[in-house]
């Protein structure tokens, strides 16, 4: 079982054996906001801080017959995973149980959005549970920055949720797949998955395979010099093949103002994102900024 996992069960045990999913999604979220390695990352939801992660966990965990089926979890094995963590993470949780006590719903909630501002920027219930104050602190903790801009995003090294939260701190309203197969084996990122995941979050997606490199091209490539040879033939060779994929890309591009290229790997001096953003910059009248995060 994966460390995280346990962190998991560990926390509901901690916290009675049985919790509601909205509950344990924001004790993990004060967990992790207290840990210096934490075991999951969250964006801000409807509901608050909230991770995709430590939902799918849960259902491996149902499945895995450690959590019982229905819509809270709780434990169904006997066994103590809390005292089987790391040194630093009990210590955490005993902490976290002292802070917390018995606070619950939307108790529980109101800690996580005064403690953490911006994890509300996009709650429904912020305006019910924060006083006029507690809420300028959610408005200051948003970025209001919404000039045109043309970011690029490998999802390399971080989770789903960490992506996400991401494009939603950038103001990115569209997420553009450039990989010329979109599946992967990192839980969030396959194209049906992300879909869903970006449409949960208002964000609007689309793939260009098109304008993606064959994965045959790609795969047998080390050496940096391989790499540029490569990356010659996407913009002299690949790119100018595809004029309607170029123009629809820019379209959109456009209409959405803000926007994101993905692509897996995180260094983007390694990904064609980059030399398709550079591809774009350097069209007739291509006026947006372009920034590598």
């Amino acid at each position: 079982m994966y460390y995280r996992r346990r962190v998991l069960v560990a926390l509901i045990e901690a916290f009675g054996g049985e919790l509601s999913r909205v509950d344990c999604q924001k004790l993990m979220l004060l967990f992790c906001q207290r840990s210096t390695k934490p075991p999951y990352s969250f964006f801000p939801h409807t509901m608050g801080g909230f991770s995709l992660v430590v939902e799918d966990d849960q259902r491996w965990l149902v499945a895995s017959g450690l959590l019982a089926e229905g819509k809270k979890v709780r434990l169904v094995g006997k066994e103590s995973l809390l005292s089987q963590l790391h040194k630093d993470d009990i210590s955490i949780m005993d902490d976290l149980v002292r802070d917390v006590d018995e606070l619950r719903g939307e108790g529980l909630q109101r800690k996580t959005y005064i403690e953490y501002p911006w994890y509300a920027v996009r709650s429904r219930k912020a305006k019910k549970l924060l006083t006029e104050q507690e809420l300028l602190a959610v408005k200051q903790s948003r970025n209001t920055q919404r000039e045109p801009t043309l970011f690029t995003l490998g999802y390399e090294g971080i989770s789903i949720d960490k992506y996400l939260a991401v494009l939603i701190d950038k103001n990115i309203d569209l997420l553009i797949d450039v990989r010329n197969n979109p599946l992967s084996r990192k839980y969030g990122f396959s194209k049906k998955a992300l879909m869903n995941a970006t449409q949960r979050v208002g964000i609007h997606y689309v793939h260009f395979p098109e304008l993606g490199i064959p994965s045959n091209q790609r795969r047998h490539v080390q050496e940096d010099g391989e790499l540029e040879r490569l990356f010659r033939s996407y913009a002299e060779q690949i790119l100018p093949a595809q004029p309607l994929a170029l123009l629809l890309l820019r379209t959109e591009v456009e209409k959405a103002k803000r926007s994101a290229l993905m692509c897996f790997e995180g260094d983007n001096t390694r990904c064609h994102r980059r030399r398709l953003a550079d591809y774009l910059v350097a069209s007739e009248s291509f006026n947006q900024s372009v920034v590598h995060l």
